[in-house]
């Protein structure tokens, strides 16, 4: 009795599945999607001028100017 109910229970949904009306169609659908790609930056140069003729605190505080602009200059690439 078991088996009957069993056997008649699949060949229902064999004959459900092979009546279907429309089949089942697959849709693509195109995405875009956006890639970064890595770009090596270039830091922008820096001219200091270092006189010649300067004492030493002079060329000292030139120097330390310099490397702030140096430093202003290396935050374009971050």
């Amino acid at each position: 009795m078991m088996l009957k109910n069993l056997i008649v229970i699949l060949i229902a949904l064999v004959f459900n599945g092979c009546c279907e009306k429309e089949p089942t169609r697959i849709e693509y659908k195109e995405k875009t999607v956006t890639i970064k790609v890595p770009v090596r930056c270039k830091v922008p140069k820096v001219k200091c001028d270092l006189k010649q003729g300067s004492n030493l605190v002079e060329r000292f505080s030139e120097l330390l100017g310099c490397i702030e602009l140096h430093k202003e200059a290396s935050k374009v690439c971050q």
